[in-house]
């Protein structure tokens, strides 16, 4: 046991980086003051909706303006959602179908078939070609023709009330409020409960998610546990320190593979931290920065390594904020510069420049990597060093500054 716990202890290094967020409301302001819902991006855009008139906005410049789009039905804010090629799903929590897509960035709406209805979408799952969403009553739904037909999946399943999907491998595991964790092999096609040393009166879950071959269990009393076998058996942990009282939101994206843990130091939470790992939890950023403190939930995604955080209805009026001091920066044609590949697989980038110019490469979260300079010419650089995800290149040049996206395979 005391070697388990060391070795949980050791893989969380931790670091500070100086993450810069700003506030980007233009267009949402009139309606903040009940807060925003949710925060989501598809197809290079920007979704959100907020309580006050229960209004659905999108934004095609990464938050800097806001336009109002109808909703897929009268009050009906997404409480989950998720983005599967071209298509947004939103899900709901209404009186009737609770599962709604766009094929038209919001333009229009269509009902999934089969789909839940009367309960609350908490959440989707997407893994091996099939498509999962899990309910507060109904268990879990799965779609094989990305979202059109939906058809439940409960075989096993006796609680119903689940509150998150995760895989590990090709075993998906589903944590529920008073029955604890089920696994399925078969893509949900059966389920069995898996509790091996969770206590009896430790089921109500509260939080689970993977950091790379561990799975993490906590109950609503703030009980965790660690599995190392894929959720087969349980051990009893204490948590790290900088998890506060416990990890209120544990957020993966599943492009990037970007982990990001909303961490609560106060018993409503007033004192909150979010903090960012790019290597399955080995090593942690502190990137709270200069967000104010949240006293509830909040939402927050990232899209296109830009990472951004929503307040809801118990913080009012402050709305959407965006992470990175890049994230403001619109690019020039007035610095000339070339790269490839991009995306990148190898070990070296060459970088074609008009001038000698400054680089840096920036984590989402807005930590240096690399810093180099380059001259007028043909150039490359190592980033050996760059673990698979999305960055950003900073090129400034004769005062000029120009930002671009690299994405590292």
């Amino acid at each position: 046991m005391k070697k388990a716990l060391l070795s949980l202890y050791a893989a969380f290094a931790l670091s500070t980086c100086l993450a810069q967020w700003t506030q980007v409301n233009n267009g949402l302001t009139a309606n903040l003051s009940g807060g925003v819902k949710f925060i989501c991006g598809h197809n290079g855009k920007m979704f959100t909706g907020t309580y006050a008139g229960f209004k659905l906005y999108k934004s095609i410049d990464y938050g800097n303006n806001w336009t109002e789009i109808s909703t897929p039905v009268i009050s009906g804010i997404p409480v989950s959602t998720h983005s599967s090629g071209n298509r947004l799903f939103f899900g709901l929590n209404v009186a009737w179908d609770n599962v709604y897509y766009t094929d038209d960035d919001g333009a229009t709406w269509e009902v999934a078939t089969g789909g839940p209805q009367s309960s609350v979408v908490r959440g989707f799952y997407e893994m091996s070609g099939s498509l999962f969403c899990y309910t507060s009553n109904l268990g879990v739904y799965r779609s094989t023709d990305n979202g059109v037909t939906w058809a439940q999946v409960n075989n096993g399943l006796t609680i119903l009330n689940v509150i998150k999907l995760e895989a590990i491998g090709t075993r998906l595991l589903a944590c529920t409020i008073n029955g604890g964790m089920y696994y399925s092999d078969n893509s949900g096609d059966t389920w069995t409960q898996s509790n091996n040393g969770i206590a009896s009166n430790h089921l109500a879950g509260a939080q689970y998610f993977r950091l790379g071959t561990d799975l993490y269990y906590m109950d609503q009393s703030r009980s965790s546990y660690k599995s190392a076998d894929q959720g087969n058996t349980w051990v009893g942990i204490t948590n790290p320190s900088f998890w506060g009282i416990t990890p209120r939101i544990v957020y993966r994206n599943q492009q990037s593979g970007n982990i990001y843990m909303k961490n609560a130091f106060g018993l409503f939470g007033e004192i909150d931290s979010l903090f960012s790992s790019s290597d399955e939890g080995v090593t942690w950023s502190n990137i709270t920065g200069n967000l104010p403190q949240a006293f509830n939930e909040v939402t927050f995604t990232e899209h296109n390594g830009l990472v951004f955080y929503a307040f809801d209805i118990l913080v009012p009026n402050q709305g959407v904020y965006r992470l990175g001091e890049f994230n403001g920066i619109e690019e020039s044609n007035k610095v000339n510069f070339n790269t490839f590949p991009n995306p990148n697989s190898v070990n070296l980038m060459h970088i074609i420049a008009t001038d000698n110019a400054a680089v840096s490469i920036y984590e989402a979260s807005g930590k240096v990597i690399i810093k180099t300079k380059v001259t007028k010419g043909n150039n490359i650089i190592d980033i050996a060093c760059l673990n698979p995800g999305v960055y950003f290149m900073s090129f400034e040049q004769n005062g000029q500054r120009q930002v671009k996206r690299l994405i590292r395979q």
